[in-house]
């Protein structure tokens, strides 16, 4: 976590985001998950531009959460 930098670049422009996948890996592209050693305990993304409806105070929304299941969102309609 020494290299994390905020704030993550958008994945594109002008676009609808359909999936959100989270996942993590070793500075040579290999997964890391427990049986490498590594434990995903948890990731959150936010929308800075709305406030949190259940979280008080001046809280970002927050809009995908995952730890080491690894659980896809998927937002299509099929979804």
């Amino acid at each position: 976590m020494g290299n994390f930098m905020l704030p993550v670049p958008l994945p594109c422009e002008d676009c609808i985001v359909t999936s959100v996948v989270g996942s993590i890996a070793y500075s040579n592209g290999t997964a890391a998950n427990v049986n490498t050693g590594m434990y995903l305990h948890h990731a959150v993304i936010f929308n800075n531009k709305s406030t949190s409806a259940t979280c008080p105070g001046p809280i970002p929304e927050p809009i995908f959460a995952i730890g080491n299941e690894r659980t896809p969102n998927d937002l299509s309609l099929g979804g």
